[in-house]
């Protein structure tokens, strides 16, 4: 293999020789004849990584790509190239949301990040399940200027994932939504972010729904509470206010 001299042109032939970079040298070799599955142990983690995630924000993509804004790349010596919102979310993905599990890669869902800006802390979403019928509240409300909620049910066993959006709620009312015969008993991984009138944009928060009729968890981003969890949130009382809302869904399963 021969090294030569960094040049980094805007465009390469497609034809033979390959050229490639590593650590800001440039190597040029010959075309593989035959392409054959990555061998060593680092490639098929590569692989099996991606391939999980990819899987994963493949039924997040209604959601993740509202929720990143388009980018350019800067790399130096490179042109800038623009990346759409969901392979933003990809990197995002990749970086924070997935851990290494007994049988290889997988998703850290209360990491998972599916919307970029402030934080939803200090507006936890509680949820609770009766069958069919979820009920949603926000105790401590929403963002001033809330317009719209949108929200991601996603059950891991099953594969399936359902999107909702429905008007923002006043504080402590009650939302119901008519759930999916695969969503009314097992574990449920909920995301939630809100559309505010203005520029503002705001991340996304995550619930733990455990199977049964058990309240679901609110669990804090990174940002301010690693891995901690609150009390459960949003458990009906008799005083609140309870009443269906209008919402559009969109069911997501699995390829």
């Amino acid at each position: 293999m021969a090294r030569i001299t960094p040049v980094r042109p805007k465009y390469w032939p497609k034809s033979e020789p390959v050229v490639y970079v590593v650590a800001d040298k440039e190597y040029i070799r010959a075309r593989a004849e035959n392409i054959r599955n990555p061998r060593t142990k680092r490639q098929q983690e590569n692989r099996s990584r991606m391939a999980v995630a990819s899987h994963f924000l493949a039924q997040m993509q209604p959601m993740a790509t509202r929720g990143f804004q388009p980018t350019m790349t800067n790399r130096p010596g490179w042109e800038s190239r623009r990346v759409g919102g969901y392979h933003v979310a990809l990197g995002v993905l990749l970086k924070r949301g997935m851990q290494k599990g007994k049988d290889g890669w997988e998703i850290d869902y209360q990491n998972v990040k599916l919307s970029d800006g402030n934080s939803l802390d200090m507006y936890p979403m509680g949820a609770q399940r009766h069958g069919r019928e979820m009920s949603i509240s926000f105790p401590k409300g929403l963002p001033k200027g809330a317009k719209r909620v949108r929200m991601a049910i996603h059950s891991a066993g099953k594969g399936r994932t359902l999107h909702v959006s429905f008007d923002a709620p006043r504080q402590r009312e009650m939302v119901k939504i008519s759930v999916p015969k695969w969503a009314a008993g097992g574990k449920l991984h909920l995301y939630y972010t809100v559309e505010v009138s203005g520029k503002s944009r705001w991340a996304s928060g995550y619930v733990h729904l455990a199977a049964g009729r058990s309240p679901g968890r609110f669990r804090m981003s990174n940002e301010t509470g690693a891995g901690r969890n609150t009390p459960p949130a949003g458990q009906p009382s008799s005083n609140e206010p309870t009443r269906p809302r209008g919402h559009s869904p969109g069911d997501a399963g699995a390829g």
